[in-house]
């Protein structure tokens, strides 16, 4: 290799060389006389070290452990692609079994007792008194819905909308607000 390459090549290393310099490099580079004196030049560098300077390689056992970092590292990734699709469909599942679960069980709620319904019309506000002496005044185009055995067995209100309650305190009979398939007990 004549000393003009290496020059050219020791400004390239630098990040001095011209951009003339850079496509004569890339050109000699990339052909075959190039190619070949590049791997004449490493050649005979490794073969002009002392035996002494020389790192002991053993290439299989690097290559082994290339491998088994790659191997290490890959299958979690695959594991967790190839899994991720189940879990969304596995939560989608409890999702909707959930609301159905919900669902019906409001159904077979409501289906054993009788209801009261108050349904305030739109532009419409109303005041309410429930069984139990609780006041409920409801905002326009609410729904309210208790049961007819409100005060004895059960405190359960069913709403839909807005409303601002004034509860009687009956320890021994709690108050249950279902609210949009919400349930919230009333201390």
């Amino acid at each position: 290799m004549d000393s003009n390459k290496i020059k050219t090549i020791q400004r390239f290393t630098s990040g001095s060389a011209s951009e003339n310099d850079l496509k004569n490099l890339f050109h000699w580079l990339n052909s075959k006389k190039g190619n070949s004196e590049i791997h004449q030049s490493l050649d005979d560098y490794w073969n002009s070290l002392a035996e002494a300077d020389r790192l002991p390689v053993d290439s299989d056992k690097i290559l082994t452990n290339i491998r088994n970092g790659i191997k290490y590292n890959r299958p979690i990734r695959l594991i967790a692609k190839k899994l991720l699709p189940y879990a969304a469909i596995l939560i989608i599942l409890l999702s909707l079994g959930g609301i159905l679960i919900k669902y019906f069980n409001n159904q077979s709620i409501t289906n054993d007792r009788t209801f009261t319904s108050v349904i305030v019309d739109n532009g419409q506000r109303s005041k309410v008194i429930l069984p139990d002496s609780s006041v409920v005044w409801l905002n326009s185009g609410t729904t309210l819905s208790y049961s007819s055995d409100f005060a004895q067995g059960s405190r359960e209100i069913y709403l839909n909308g807005q409303a601002f309650f004034d509860i009687t305190r009956n320890e021994r009979v709690p108050l249950f607000l279902h609210f949009n398939y919400f349930l919230f007990q009333v201390p």
